[in-house]
């Protein structure tokens, strides 16, 4: 996982079917991550349907299932997490 401030972003590539002799038939892809402070935002970087499920406010997995190699060269398992409190910005004074 790459991280920039608070935000840590994964990134796994799908389209390597090329180096198979065969077709790849089927991907399951599992990740979970757990962090030492709550994990408050989710944000789905690809046009995958991936799932995503809160274990517990430290914890998600995020999952990804295929069974089309044509639907999964096209595109790669990536999201982001931003852990600890969400800031707001202040309001502006004018």
């Amino acid at each position: 996982m790459h991280k920039k401030d608070n935000v840590y972003s994964f990134n796994y590539p799908l389209n390597t079917q090329h180096f198979y002799k065969s077709p790849i038939k089927e991907t399951n892809v599992a990740i979970t991550v757990q962090e030492n402070q709550a994990i408050s935002n989710y944000l789905s970087n690809t046009n995958l349907n991936l799932s995503q499920k809160n274990v517990n406010a430290n914890q998600i997995t995020v999952n990804y299932s295929g069974k089309t190699a044509t639907t999964k060269a096209a595109d790669d398992v990536a999201f982001s997490c931003q852990v600890g409190e969400v800031t707001t910005p202040k309001a502006c004074r004018w």
